[in-house]
Formats: C-alpha cells, structure tokens, sequence
C-alpha cells in the first residue's frame, strides 16, 4: 500500500529561471488565490453530484427497509430528511451554475472578474451543506451506514475534508464579512457624498 504524507517545503533564495515564472514577478499571490478560487466555486456543483448520488442510494434503501410495519419512506420524519437534503444540492448547484456564470464574463482590461467573494460563499454553504446531508443519509441508513461493506462511511469520511481544504470556513465566513463591511462601507460613503 502506497502511503503519502504532507509536508512542508521551503523555497529560500532559489533562483527561478525567467521561463519559468506564471505573470509577472511579485505577483503569484494573485495566481494563487485564482487557483483557490475554481477550486472553491466547483465545490457547488462536486458536492451537489456526489449528493445526488448518495440520496439515489439512500432512497432506495429507504424504499426497501421496513420498520414498524412500515417502509422507511413512508414516515413523514423520512420524507423531510430526502426533502431538505434536495434542497440543498439545488442551492449549491445553483450557486455554482451562477458562480460559473460570472467567471465566465469578459473582464476588462485588469483580466477576469473578482469572484472571490461568490466562489467563498459557495464553498463554506457547499462544503456544510455535503456534511449535513451526508449525516441526515447516515441517520436514515442506521447502523448500516458505518459498515464498511457499504459505501456510506466513506462519503461522511470524504466530506469531512471539505469543511477544511481550500481554505477553513472559518477564514472564509472572516473574509466574507470583511469584504461586506468593506462593501457597506463603501457604498454608505458613496451614499453620503
């Protein structure tokens, strides 16, 4: 079995030959946090297939099991569980399709448009929204949902990640709030003057 590990690395004074260098000098920051954001923004439309999926496996164990004399799906507690799970995935899809949209735009002559701010928000709701649907899944599928045999832990083990990779949703729900104020701000003072 092949086992990798994270690490640090640690560029000091190493030459970088001028073929080499993505835009201009002293600005990969910028190049960075553009890379941040696609990985950001898709976590709409990722999060909301793989929810897709997941609820497709759900319903039919909820459509099959019985308890009580019941199928699973027959129960109203049920029901709402499939009902706020589609939800979700149709606000992250369309976060996404949105998001998508406004990448896409011709920017002027500064390059693309900012999206940095829609593609955060799309993150920290995509990203909660695949954990919280992933647990409502587990609570339907009970004690099966934990077995390895079955797929399931391995969902709520792949989503954990999201709430942490492409920046924490605690530095994005600062950044988010940062950037209204700052827009607030802005906007009052046009308003004033």
């Amino acid at each position: 079995m092949l086992r990798f590990t994270t690490c640090e690395v640690y560029f000091d004074n190493t030459p970088v030959p001028v073929k080499n260098i993505l835009g201009e000098v002293g600005g990969g920051f910028k190049i960075a946090m553009n890379i941040l954001n696609s990985g950001r923004f898709s976590m709409g439309s990722s999060g909301a297939g793989m929810l897709k999926t997941l609820i497709a496996m759900t319903a039919e164990h909820a459509c099959t099991r019985k308890q009580f004399n019941h199928k699973l799906s027959e129960f109203g507690l049920i029901q709402e569980k499939f009902a706020d799970m589609s939800l979700k995935v149709y606000a992250m899809e369309s976060m996404a399709y949105l998001t998508a949209g406004m990448m896409d735009r011709m920017g002027d002559q500064n390059g693309p448009p900012d999206c940095s701010l829609e593609a955060a928000m799309v993150k920290v709701f995509s990203s909660e929204g695949c954990w919280q649907c992933v647990n409502e899944a587990l609570q339907i599928l009970g004690g099966m949902g934990y077995m390895k045999a079955y797929p399931y832990e391995r969902y709520l083990r792949d989503c954990r990640i999201l709430l942490i990779f492409e920046g924490t949703n605690e530095i994005l729900r600062l950044y988010i709030a940062l950037t209204g104020m700052q827009f607030a701000g802005s906007f009052l003072k046009d308003l004033i003057s």
